[in-house]
């Protein structure tokens, strides 16, 4: 008798102390973003070039509600192989190897 009353106790439905809380800020909704990653290897019988992109972009607020709104994109690119092309030339020179470092990023718009 007494596995009975544990059971119906179980069984019985606790009522809402309230409505759930808030998990993020009512803005956080509003950001939305795009990240992609793109992994580039290119090759010859004598030269090799792997590099890898990051592309961000993000945008905050909703131009149609809300009194401001943002935008931003850029790049990230890193030469994972480290030649930068500044011994001589290479097949798969690029505007990225005149900073003469493996890794840059780029601002497209703000």
């Amino acid at each position: 008798m007494a596995i009975l009353v544990v059971l119906a106790m179980a069984l019985q439905e606790v009522p809402p102390t309230g409505p759930p809380p808030e998990a993020a800020p009512e803005w956080v909704p509003s950001i939305h973003g795009l990240y992609r990653l793109v992994y580039r290897s290119r090759w010859t019988s004598t030269d090799f070039d792997p590099d890898l992109f990051n592309f961000v972009s993000a945008t905050a607020g909703d131009p149609d509600k809300d009194p401001w709104s943002d935008a931003a994109s850029g790049r990230f690119q890193s030469d994972l192989d480290g030649e930068t092309g500044s011994e001589g030339f290479s097949t798969f020179s690029s505007l990225s190897d005149s900073y003469k470092k493996a890794t840059t990023a780029q601002l497209h718009y703000a």
